[in-house]
């Protein structure tokens, strides 16, 4: 069992490090209880618009050398799968920077945004968003300020605040998972209705690219 109804997929993406490395994060929009209407041209320019104003906000924190390029916004079907020939792109006119002016971390750093709602458990209850290039300082526990992620947060609830009231998009923010056939359970579909960022950065094991790395060698005195 895979989706009750078709989904579309939101992508961002872009670079950092002079184009040495590469990031993307996303979600989905849709319906709960029908299939996400077809993709326009409008909806992939209002969706980017309003991750750019996210992206160079000072107070998310994104790192200036972390560049935003790119959003793509897909179908996604009953099988969990792309369709063919359903994907819109849409790029700034100009490539957009983060705006904090503080040095960036290694990129397998990242500050995760939870996507959920009101159900304690299941299927489309939970998603995770891994947030570009957030390099707020932390203190000698190992925390984030409070003020930086009351900050971020509120920015992050305005972009997802615009994709709720946006009547040119596919569908509204949600959660989607896929059915378990073994156990004959369908997959689910269920709308975002809270965002909840944390004070702890976590980490990313897979990278896109990989920066080119050289190594200092040292002889060892041996015997």
């Amino acid at each position: 069992m895979a989706l009750p109804h078709k989904v579309v997929k939101v992508t961002f993406s872009g670079d950092m490090f002079g184009g040495q490395e590469v990031w993307s994060t996303g979600f989905y929009l849709g319906f709960e209880g029908q299939a996400a209407a077809p993709i326009t041209d409008t909806a992939v320019s209002d969706v980017s618009a309003a991750w750019e104003t996210f992206f160079k906000a000072a107070s998310s924190g994104i790192a200036s050398s972390y560049k935003y390029k790119m959003c793509k916004l897909v179908e996604i079907g009953v099988d969990g799968k792309t369709i063919p020939d359903t994907a819109k792109y849409y790029s700034p006119q100009t490539v957009v920077s983060g705006g904090s002016a503080q040095p960036p971390y290694p990129p397998q750093i990242a500050l995760v945004a939870t996507l959920a709602n009101s159900l304690p458990r299941g299927l489309a209850t939970k998603g995770r968003m891994f947030l570009p290039g957030v390099n707020f300082a932390v203190d000698t526990s190992g925390h984030i300020a409070t003020a930086n992620i009351e900050g971020l947060a509120t920015n992050l609830k305005t972009f997802f605040d615009a994709m709720w009231q946006d009547a040119d998009l596919p569908g509204n923010p949600v959660l989607m998972s896929k059915g378990v056939s073994i156990q004959l359970r369908p997959g689910a579909v269920r709308n975002v209705t809270q965002v909840r960022v944390g004070n702890v950065f976590d980490t990313q094991r897979r990278r896109r690219n990989a920066l080119n790395e050289s190594y200092n060698i040292k002889p060892v005195a041996a015997g």
